[in-house]
């Protein structure tokens, strides 16, 4: 069974990270910033899209389908990246292990490191104040 029982259940926790990230950890998506990147998360089960935008100061991201093409698209299910932000799996093993496909330059999905390593220390409390994890 999915961790995530619909696209509004992700999107509404997806929200209140990356809220949560800007407002204690502004600096986390420079690397973002300095590539310019622009990246999707096009996730399944459920069916949910994350745009991060790194062509905007601040980074802007949006939720669900848009017009927008990404330099970088991220393919995976929404459990694998549940794992990702847990720090249960890592970027690197999710790409060895064929658990995420990546379209665009695999190399700038370094830009991402420091973004994930904040919110590795912030996820399991959204998660707890959404009531999807245990106190």
């Amino acid at each position: 069974m999915p961790f995530f029982t619909s696209s509004d259940q992700f999107y509404t926790c997806a929200k209140a990270l990356f809220d949560r990230l800007q407002a204690e950890y502004p600096g986390a998506a420079d690397a973002i910033l300095d590539a310019r990147l622009l990246i999707s998360f096009a996730c399944t089960n459920p069916d949910v899209v994350l745009l991060i935008n790194g062509r905007r100061c601040p980074v802007e991201v949006v939720y669900g389908p848009n017009r927008i093409r990404p330099e970088l698209e991220v393919n995976l299910s929404a459990d694998t990246l549940h794992q990702i932000l847990l720090g249960e799996i890592s970027l690197p093993k999710a790409l060895s292990s064929k658990l995420m496909k990546v379209k665009g330059p695999v190399w700038k999905t370094l830009a991402l490191a420091s973004l994930f390593e904040r919110t590795q220390l912030l996820y399991p409390q959204v998660l707890r104040q959404q009531g999807l994890w245990p106190s």
